[in-house]
């Protein structure tokens, strides 16, 4: 099988919010600031992938694979000297081009390129009275990231008028390195079923070799690489119910997710962020149209990690813990069906809760982090207690249809849960703060036109809902707009 896919973008979008009054007067306005910011990019994908089947119990599956993608994006980096996002709040009359100002705009211009190979084997096999599927597996992963940065400043001018920089300063200054990763990760994994029962057991170890090197003009120079090793591993289990349509499940999985090489580097030294989680539901499903399920979850993280960036703040490292708790429910019935109707009318409800708390006190109180001076029991920042969703359709004939609510419960934009717009050292930041709780409603339909075809269209947001959507990077933002889209599906 053989995958190849290339896309480009060219897209006037801005990291820059929007003041409180001018986000409640026109949500989705831009100020004359980010008139120059636009990002262009190029993305290539493809993979080959083999599959051996030596006879019905087994067979070996390989996979080369190969990502390139390239970005260059101009956007507003200061502003007066400061983040854009505290003169948001402390003057945007700069911002909206009332007043001059100094602005530096700086173009982020990056490279990414990963490519490997991974192989899968599996092999069907009794012991005994118990069924084994076992899956062995191998991957060898390179990838590699070279950031080249430079910027223009523009002294006393309106904003937008960015004709003629008063400066312009290249890679030696705005940031010039690479880094780069070679990863060997094995795995095993065997699901077991007996009577009853089944169960997963599974086990995965890597082995990360990484360099790192800035080669801009900044002193001391940097340039340094190491290597390590992580493991993980769980177990899962499926019980089926004497009633064939309902089977109790759970498990308790290991996962970790590894710093990049800037973030392992002398000064830096985070270590890998680990999480242990567990759960248990019960799922139940039947001919006649009915389905539910529900699950809860508990998941601790150790040694969160925060990489440096303009939305995160300069890299705080490890931040500490986290715990979550959390209870998932899932309903839905095709009410035609029930009622042995000609037509179709399904409807689902999905519920989520979710409770994730910092355990323990953050060291970092830095003014640009969010997750500065975190107190322990504090939620963590952008993950909402309770989301809710609704779905109700209608199926006849070739036609369809389906209206979708959302709700989303507020959330914090940073650690100290404050509803204020300031950052730990008092000053205003508009990062910092709260999201308020939002409902959208989006409508689909489509029309099959013959076995082979399909025309579809939907409105995303049809009551154009205002919200906000995230305070980072720079700033408030609103959601999307209403929003029209319609296609064709054509097999062949």
């Amino acid at each position: 099988e053989l995958k190849l896919g290339y896309s480009e973008l060219d897209a006037n979008e801005t990291y820059l919010g929007l003041n409180p009054a001018d986000l409640n007067d026109a949500p989705w306005s831009r100020y004359a600031a980010s008139a120059d910011d636009n990002i262009e990019s190029e993305h290539f994908r493809t993979y080959l992938r083999h599959l051996i089947e030596f006879d019905n119990k087994n067979q070996l599956t390989t996979t080369l694979y190969y990502n390139a993608f390239t970005r260059d994006w101009n956007k507003l980096d200061k502003v007066n000297g400061l983040n854009p996002a505290q003169v948001i709040l402390a003057d945007p009359g700069v911002l909206r081009g009332e007043t001059t100002g100094n602005f530096k705009i700086k173009s982020n211009d990056r490279e990414y390129y990963l490519y490997g190979v991974q192989s899968k084997y599996e092999h069907n096999f009794e012991t005994v009275d118990l069924q084994h599927k076992l899956s062995l597996g191998a991957r060898l992963h390179k990838d590699n990231i070279d950031r080249y940065q430079d910027a223009a400043t523009y002294n006393n001018v309106f904003a937008g008028d960015f004709d003629s920089p008063a400066m312009i300063t290249g890679p030696d200054d705005e940031g010039d390195r690479e880094q780069e990763t070679v990863a060997l990760a094995l795995f095993v994994q065997d699901r077991i079923e007996f009577g009853n029962w089944a169960f997963t057991p599974g086990l995965r170890w890597e082995y990360i070799d990484w360099d790192y090197i800035r080669r801009d003009g900044r002193t001391p120079a940097e340039k340094d690489s190491g290597n390590y090793s992580v493991f993980a591993g769980g177990l899962g289990f499926e019980y089926a119910l004497d009633n064939p349509n309902a089977k109790i499940f759970g498990g308790y999985h290991r996962g970790f997710s590894v710093p990049s090489p800037g973030g392992k580097k002398a000064g830096n030294e985070y270590d890998e962020e680990t999480s242990d989680t567990f759960e248990l539901g019960y799922r139940y499903d039947n001919s006649s149209g009915f389905y539910a399920e529900a699950v809860a979850f508990s998941t601790l993280l150790q040694d969160l990690i925060v990489e440096d960036s303009i939305a995160g703040g300069p890299g705080d490292g490890n931040v500490g813990d986290t715990e979550t708790l959390g209870l998932e429910l899932l309903a839905g019935a095709d009410f035609g069906q029930i009622f042995d109707q000609s037509y179709g009318i399904p409807v689902r409800l999905a519920f989520t809760f979710t409770d994730a708390t910092l355990d323990g006190d953050v060291a970092s109180e830095d003014p640009e982090s969010i997750f500065g001076a975190g107190e322990d029991g504090k939620q963590v920042p952008y993950i909402p207690e309770i989301q809710v969703s609704f779905t109700a359709g209608l199926e006849f004939g070739n036609f369809s249809t389906y209206a979708v609510v959302t709700y989303v419960d507020e959330r914090y934009a940073d650690a100290r849960n404050s509803s204020q717009q300031v950052n730990t050292h008092g000053d205003p930041d508009a990062r910092f703060g709260k999201l308020d709780s939002f409902v959208t409603v989006d409508l689909s339909a489509s029309c099959r036109l013959t076995d082979n075809s399909e025309v579809f269209a939907k409105v995303s947001n049809i009551f154009e809902e205002e919200y906000v959507s995230s305070r980072i990077p720079l700033g408030p933002r609103a959601g999307a707009p209403r929003l029209f889209s319609m296609g064709l599906n054509r097999r062949f």
